[in-house]
């Protein structure tokens, strides 16, 4: 099972401002205790976070041991949600003291915003693993506990973690932090997604319509050749009836049904040449 604990970071200090170029601002303090009931009513064995510790201390050494902003309800570290780098851990008595850069990342933006803005910051331990209820009635953390990482949250699940943010809540400021970065950040990505989605609409339109008249058209008739044959001897016959030889007395009237009768016997020699084909 996900097993997530937050705390307020103890005696936390701003060991820079990330104000200089190319330097992100780096914090301190207290990430965790062991041997004590937490806010969740959970106890970490000290030897088990000494274990764990030692397991994380390859992914320190290589800059590879990150952390998210909030709550994230996964066993690994998604590089979208980064917000910080441990970069140092050490274990004092019972505390673990640990160190991380605020990356310039949109989280990292997020985190650094509400850090000067006053926020106090709270630290969650991330890892997997089952929990037995002792004789003393309080429950620990057993053996096959994996840690993860460390994430920073604005918003603890557990109440009176902050004073001034309440239960399941983002405060103002949170929300204008928000509203302010995470737009600018993603409008690029927003409007592809749009676009991606209109086009693919479109798409789907032009489709149906197509589809739509291609059913419509009806097959072109065809006509036999028999059937064609016949249309052009009935216009052979209809041209030869509109001039018929007539007996004109005039040489004008005698020249013209001279015309007509060499007309009348070129439509029937056309009309024998079909009716041989």
């Amino acid at each position: 099972m996900l097993i997530e604990d937050v705390f307020i970071i103890e005696r936390m200090e701003i060991l820079n401002e990330g104000t200089e170029k190319n330097c992100n601002m780096k914090i301190r303090g207290v990430f965790q205790r062991a041997d004590e009931e937490n806010n969740n009513k959970r106890i970490y064995p000290k030897a088990l976070l000494n274990r764990e510790v030692e397991k994380l201390a390859e992914s320190l050494n290589g800059r590879r041991l990150m952390g998210e902003l909030d709550h994230p309800q996964h066993d690994s570290v998604k590089l979208s949600n980064v917000s910080h780098l441990i970069t140092k851990l050490d274990i004092k008595g019972n505390d673990i003291i640990g160190e991380a850069e605020i990356l310039n990342t949109p989280m990292g933006q997020v985190a650094k915003a509400l850090i000067e803005g006053g926020v106090q910051i709270g630290i969650s331990s991330r890892g997997m693993g089952t929990l037995s209820e002792g004789q003393d009635g309080k429950r620990y953390v057993n053996e096959d506990f994996r840690l993860i990482t460390w994430d920073l949250v604005a918003d603890p699940s557990t109440r009176g973690a902050y004073p001034t943010l309440a239960e399941g809540r983002q405060s103002i400021l949170v929300e204008e932090i928000l509203n302010e970065v995470l737009p600018r950040v993603t409008k690029q990505k927003v409007f592809t997604a749009l676009l991606t989605e209109r086009l693919t609409e479109a798409k789907k339109v032009t489709k149906k319509k197509a589809s739509k008249k291609k059913a419509s058209k009806k097959p072109a008739e065809i006509i036999p050749q028999k059937e064609k044959q016949k249309e052009q001897l009935a216009g052979l016959d209809a041209a030869a009836k509109l001039y018929p030889p007539k007996n004109e007395p005039t040489n004008i009237q005698n020249s013209s049904t001279e015309l007509f009768r060499g007309l009348r016997a070129r439509l029937s020699e056309a009309k024998n040449k079909t009716k041989k084909k």
